[in-house]
Order: structure tokens, then C-alpha cells, then sequence
């Protein structure tokens, strides 16, 4: 009987120390879960700052196309008005040959120093238009350097350019703007760009939260939004969005920092998803997803090319 309670307390200690180290272990995971959570919180942190970045560097990019644009628009206004003072100075040149009255050679003269005002005051604005455009240039380079500092690369020159729809109940959530949001439904639009100025006047006009509607409306068309519509606008839904029910493809485009659409482009389906050893059943689906969402979510490649929304 003793050799019996003997053992029993021997096994009593060891399932005590048992517990002790089990307990010790649930603390570990407890304080490597807290961690790991920690770590991605920052990893979040730095995407959203990434992605920013990115934004930031579109912005700049559309401003300094834009003092392009005025710059050459500039030129060619100057070259009109050089013609027009050619031609100015051989008209006095030919009336000082010939006989003419004190006053219409001072109307001529006038004429004339207004014209040099007019090309001076252009020329003025273009040197302007340089040290912005310069300043721009300066940003977008610094902005480029501190993306590849963190390893973030940035679209190839020859990527494709789009811009994406904004989705009505994006726009127009359906919390402030139901009546809104769904008299824009019923007249079958979908998206922000389907809307015209009329639509407000004739359907929209006796709906509550009309007049903030169509401001909000103006302003996007006069492109003034908040950063998540810019974002949108430029880069597309994020994958996470489009392919929810795509999980394997969605651990890729994570680990692979594809987040929005617009990363998907380009992108070589075939070859990058078959090499991360996808089946060919799921790599066309996904492909089917992606090709769905660029026939039915882009604005014509010519809106592009006019600077449209």
C-alpha cells in the first residue's frame, strides 16, 4: 500500500509540473500572439503609408503634366503674338515710307507696346510655369527615393493607364443619400461618371440632400474629392474587394504587396501564378475576374488622353 502512494505522489508532482509548463507555454503564445498582432498593425501602418506615397507621386505627376500642357499652350500663344508684332513693325516700317498723319502713327506705336506687353507678360508666366514644373520634378524624385528606400517599386513607364468608376453607393452612401442613391439605381446608373448635370435638375431636385448631392457632384467633376475617391479614381478597388472569395490568390497578392486593382494591369497571370503553384482551373478564373472587372470598370482610354473624368 505505501509502494502505492508512493508512486501516486510521484505522478502528482509530474502532472503538477506538467501544468506548470503547459501554463508557461499558453503565456508564450499568449505574448508571440500580442506580437505577431503588433507586427502587423506596423505592417498595415507602412502599407497605408506606401500607398500614400504612391498617390502623392500621381498627384505630382498630374500637376506637372498639366504645367506641361500650360507651358506649350504659353508657346504657342507667343508665337501667335510674335507674327502679330512682324507684322505690326512692317505696317510702320511702310508707313514711315509713306505719308501719314502724327495720330495713326501713334495709334500704330500703341498697338505695338501693347503687343510686347501681351508677349513679355506670357513669357513672364512661362518661367513661372519652369520653376513649378522644376519643383514638381524635385518632388516626385524625392517621393520616388523614399519608396524605393522601402523597397517599393513603382509602375513600369509603359503600364497601362486607366481610370476607374466610382461606384454610386461609394459616392453616394446609402446612410445620407438614400433617396439619392436609389432614384440614380432606378434610373439604371451605376456609377458617378453615368451621371450628367441634367440628371440632377430632372430627377434628382425634390430628393432630400439634393443640394450637398450635387455639390459633391461638381466637385468631383471639377476634381476636388476626398483621398479615398482619388485613390479609387487612380488605382481601382482593392483586390481584397474583388477576389473575397478567392483566398489562395489573396495570401499571393498580399505577400506579393499587389493591393489595388491598377497592380493587376499588367499583370502576367500565366506565368507569375503558375510558378507560385496555382492550378490552371483557378489561375482562369482569376484571370476572368480581373478581365470582368477592367471591361466594366475603366473609362474609355480616350477620356484618359483628354484629361476627363
Amino acid at each position: 500500500m505505501a509502494f502505492f502512494f508512493g508512486n501516486k505522489d510521484i505522478l502528482e508532482d509530474q502532472i503538477r509540473e506538467l501544468e506548470s509548463q503547459i501554463k508557461n507555454l499558453n503565456e508564450q503564445i499568449a505574448q508571440l500572439s500580442k506580437s505577431i498582432a503588433s507586427k502587423n498593425t506596423t505592417i498595415n501602418t507602412l502599407k497605408d503609408e506606401n500607398n500614400q506615397l504612391k498617390g502623392n507621386i500621381a498627384k505630382e505627376l498630374d500637376h506637372s503634366a498639366a504645367s506641361k500642357k500650360q507651358i506649350e499652350t504659353l508657346g504657342s500663344e507667343i508665337k501667335i503674338k510674335d507674327d502679330e508684332l512682324k507684322i505690326l513693325q512692317n505696317e510702320i516700317v511702310n508707313y514711315k515710307n509713306t505719308s501719314i498723319s502724327g495720330k495713326q502713327m501713334e495709334i500704330l506705336e500703341k498697338n505695338l507696346k501693347e503687343k510686347l506687353n501681351v508677349i513679355s507678360e506670357y513669357k513672364l508666366e512661362i518661367e513661372t510655369l519652369s520653376t513649378q514644373n522644376t519643383s514638381y520634378t524635385e518632388e516626385i524624385s524625392y517621393l520616388k527615393d523614399i519608396l524605393k528606400t522601402n523597397g517599393i517599386l513603382l509602375d513600369k513607364p509603359d503600364k497601362k493607364r486607366y481610370i476607374y468608376k466610382i461606384n454610386i453607393d461609394d459616392f453616394f452612401p446609402v446612410k445620407k443619400f438614400k433617396e439619392i442613391n436609389e432614384k440614380l439605381k432606378e434610373l439604371n446608373i451605376s456609377f458617378v461618371q453615368e451621371i450628367e448635370i441634367d440628371t440632377f435638375e430632372n430627377y434628382l431636385n425634390i430628393l432630400k440632400n439634393y443640394g450637398e448631392a450635387k455639390k459633391k457632384y461638381i466637385d468631383f467633376i471639377e476634381n476636388k474629392m476626398n483621398w479615398d475617391i482619388y485613390t479609387t479614381l487612380k488605382k481601382g478597388e482593392k483586390i481584397s474587394k474583388i477576389f473575397a472569395k478567392k483566398k489562395k490568390f489573396l495570401t499571393y497578392a498580399n505577400d506579393n504587396y499587389l493591393e489595388f486593382m491598377d497592380d493587376l494591369a499588367d499583370f502576367d497571370f500565366d506565368n507569375d501564378l503558375f510558378h507560385a503553384g496555382f492550378m490552371r482551373s483557378l489561375v482562369l478564373e482569376v484571370k476572368e475576374i480581373s478581365k470582368d472587372y477592367f471591361d466594366n470598370n475603366t473609362v474609355d482610354n480616350d477620356a484618359i488622353d483628354n484629361d476627363t473624368i
